[in-house]
């Protein structure tokens, strides 16, 4: 019972991280959590008299990745890109440097409270997937409660911007509805990722169960509420479970079995809770046609192009051989909106950094997932098809050291393991 506690204290925390919400009087979620597991380490560091703590090395290299960014950025706002003093590039690195400072302190905190000696780095891997899954199923389960109760998405706005709080109304109640600082693609791309975390911690834990399938369809369905840029992590989830299993005979059945268990579910808890409350039933519709636009633009018009798609692909565009090689170093137009009105991810590289910035900026991505690659055991697979999926999300937006609420999981990935592990060598 003790350590059923102390793992949903620690999901919770990971929910605090993972999705820095608004909290009056700490700024947010992060900060709350960095002062929570202080206090923690400081209690346990007087009951052990222990003098000093000492950090894995993943904590080391993960920050010299970012200094090295850092002082990359300032190079090019005042030098190679003609001098410009655009600095807002580093707003979101001192955001992620933050996340990481708050993801190492709640390693420490485990470490502490895990100091066996026949710890393996196995069980890190599954401690962290275990808590990513209940993390995300525990935004699951506010979101859909925002959706069909009204009461809640009132208390549910309280913790999120203003400026997302406005932009929610326009999509009719059925968007916008988790308790996190950023909605909309920033929570759609943690979910696209978060689905595929699930999906590989109920694949490799030894009692699956019905229970588990049931909560990860809950994951997927309430990811619908963020964008349709989280139906990417069903797609990756489908790669890895063909590629894991290589589609044996009776894992074939098994994934025709699974699959049909979660449409089953969802379909039913899409009924039952339309005919408990009908009044949320214009949100549904809404929420599906959103969701599956390119079904019922090819019905109407016989074409999958819908409005988003052919924003996207006006999002890049040819820039000119100089700009293309060296970037023009503005990342902010005058008015404070995206240089040259872009929200792509490579174009907005290209135009900062130029193509010599934008490999350096995959090259310490692939240093990141280099590490993740040694944290999870060396799962070869599961880390080739993250860093692909983290790839293409960076098409639409910017997320490669870039998006917080991306960047966060694969500090938690990675430190945590590698802390564990290094702590039960000590």
């Amino acid at each position: 019972m003790k350590d059923r506690i102390n793992t949903y204290i620690n999901a919770i925390l990971v929910f605090f991280i993972v999705f820095s919400f608004r909290v009056p009087l700490f700024y947010n979620s992060v900060v709350l959590s960095l002062l929570i597991t202080s206090g923690l380490i400081f209690f346990n560091l007087v009951i052990t008299s222990r003098a000093k703590i000492e950090l894995c090395s993943e904590v080391r290299y993960l920050a010299l990745i970012y200094v090295i960014f850092t002082l990359f950025i300032s190079l090019i706002s005042i030098g190679f890109g003609g001098a410009t003093f655009d600095y807002t590039r580093l707003d979101s690195v001192v955001s992620n440097i933050f996340s990481l400072i708050a993801v190492t302190s709640f390693a420490i905190h485990l470490s502490l409270s895990h100091r066996t000696k026949d710890f393996i780095q196995t069980d890190g891997v599954n401690l962290i997937f275990q808590l990513l899954f209940f993390a995300f199923l525990l935004q699951s389960i506010i979101i859909l409660l925002a959706l069909g109760v009204p009461a809640v998405k009132s208390i549910v706005q309280n913790f999120q911007s203003p400026t997302d709080m406005l932009r929610t109304e326009s999509y009719g109640g059925a968007r916008g509805l988790a308790m996190a600082s950023a909605q909309f693609f920033p929570l759609s791309a943690s979910f696209a990722i978060g689905q595929f975390i699930a999906f590989k911690y109920i694949l490799d834990s030894h009692k699956q169960s019905t229970f588990h399938w049931i909560c990860f369809g809950l994951i997927v369905f309430s990811s619908f509420t963020s964008g349709r840029t989280a139906l990417l992590g069903l797609l990756f989830c489908a790669l890895y479970f063909v590629v894991r299993t290589r589609l044996s005979i009776s894992n074939i059945f098994k994934f025709i079995i699974t699959s049909t268990l979660i449409v089953s579910f969802t379909l039913f808890f899409i009924v039952l809770i339309k005919s408990i409350k009908p009044d949320i039933s214009d949100n549904i519709d809404v929420l599906f046609k959103f969701v599956f636009e390119f079904y019922y633009a090819y019905e109407n018009t016989g074409s999958f192009n819908i409005e988003s798609t052919d924003i996207l692909q006006r999002m890049y565009w040819w820039p000119g051989l100089e700009t293309f090689l060296f970037g023009d170093g503005m990342y902010r137009d005058i008015n404070g909106g995206t240089y040259m009105s872009t929200d792509g991810g490579y174009m907005r590289n290209v135009l900062y950094f130029g193509l010599f910035g934008t490999c350096i900026v995959i090259f310490l991505s692939t240093m990141q997932f280099k590490l993740l690659y040694r944290s999870v055991s060396c799962d070869g697979v599961f880390t080739t098809l993250l860093l692909s999926l983290f790839l293409l999300l960076h098409y639409k937006g910017e997320v490669l050291l870039h998006l917080v609420s991306t960047q966060v999981l694969i500090f938690l990935i990675v430190i945590i393991p590698s802390q564990l592990n290094y702590n039960k060598r000590l």
